[in-house]
């Protein structure tokens, strides 16, 4: 994990990088009191390379891990063909099935092996977080969304 974490930090910083030099030397930053255009991308890259710099700094004199080590962090791969199927299955029925209830089964497959959770807190979790986002992109945001052959 820290080999990971060292590479994407020194991918951060060069990006960082890249940022910091494309705004100071194509767009004037202006001032505080009267910011130009490079304004806040210089500051966006700076920040950028001050959070770059903390991720690599842990990382320099880590140890190589074990076998056991790398076999324990190991990806769960059968999560990510989860996601992805589940991803899949809610561009293929959105419109059928309408948003409620294609949101309300992506949630409640996704939860199913996040944490062990029992099949109550499963169902729980998927019912708040589907009616919390109706409510945010209906009620609030006045969003239309697919109502499917149910009309929910």
């Amino acid at each position: 994990m820290r080999r990971i974490n060292l590479f994407g930090g020194i991918l951060s910083l060069l990006f960082g990088l890249f940022v910091v030099q494309q705004s100071s030397v194509t767009l004037s930053r202006g001032t505080l009191a009267n910011p130009g255009p490079g304004f806040f991308p210089f500051w966006l890259g700076m920040s950028l390379l001050c959070l770059s710099a903390l991720l690599i700094i842990p990382n320099l004199g880590a140890a190589a891990s074990t076998e056991a080590q790398h076999r324990a962090k190991r990806t769960k791969w059968y999560m990510v063909v989860i996601v992805l199927g589940s991803l899949l299955g809610v561009g293929l029925f959105i419109e059928k099935l309408g948003y409620l209830v294609t949101t309300f089964l992506l949630t409640g497959i996704l939860c199913l092996d996040w944490e062990r959770r029992n099949w109550k807190a499963t169902l729980l979790t998927a019912a708040l977080i589907t009616l919390a986002c109706y409510f945010a992109f209906v009620v609030l945001l006045k969003i239309r969304l697919p109502k499917g052959w149910f009309g929910l």
